[in-house]
């Protein structure tokens, strides 16, 4: 039910019910990185970026697609550039030696206010068979929204392939 609350964007009932989860299992990093992103999306950075970090420590897998780019994201959003723009890097650095999906580039790069690149590396994530149809649900690409290259992308989604 949490979950539903985030993408309806109903932000307060998704962090209360994500709190009693997070209390219930402290050391459940999913729990702690919804619950961060529930916060983020809040623009409650400060409480959403310690939650986020708290999910990283404890599932150190920096090729997922959510957990090291929504971290970044937060820091980009909240200003802390060189903490979002060091997870770039070595995301960057990561997919030299293994795949890391094009879409966690999009995530970096739009919550750094890049939109150019992020709308880069969400046709990249696209071309490369990721499954977008997971964008229009996100909060964290509601600023992407009023471009005209975001309905272009809706578009190319909505096409059977």
């Amino acid at each position: 039910m949490a979950f539903i609350y985030l993408l309806a964007r109903q932000y307060d009932a998704a962090i209360e019910l994500y709190r009693k989860l997070v209390e219930s299992a402290p050391g459940n990093a999913h729990f702690r990185f919804l619950l961060g992103a529930s916060y983020v999306a809040k623009g409650m950075y400060m409480e959403g970026i310690a939650e986020l970090e708290k999910a990283v420590a404890l599932d150190n897998a920096p090729e997922r697609w959510d957990r090291y780019p929504m971290l970044a994201y937060a820091y980009g959003v909240a200003g802390r550039r060189v903490e979002a723009l060091k997870i770039l890097q070595e995301q960057k650095r990561l997919a030299k030696q293994r795949y890391i999906a094009n879409y966690n580039f999009a995530i970096v790069y739009t919550g750094l206010g890049e939109l150019d690149l992020a709308f880069e590396y969400l046709n990249k994530a696209y071309d490369d068979g990721y499954p977008l149809i997971v964008v229009p649900s996100k909060p964290l690409f509601d600023k992407l929204r009023s471009d005209p290259r975001y309905t272009a992308l809706l578009e190319r989604i909505s096409r059977p392939r």
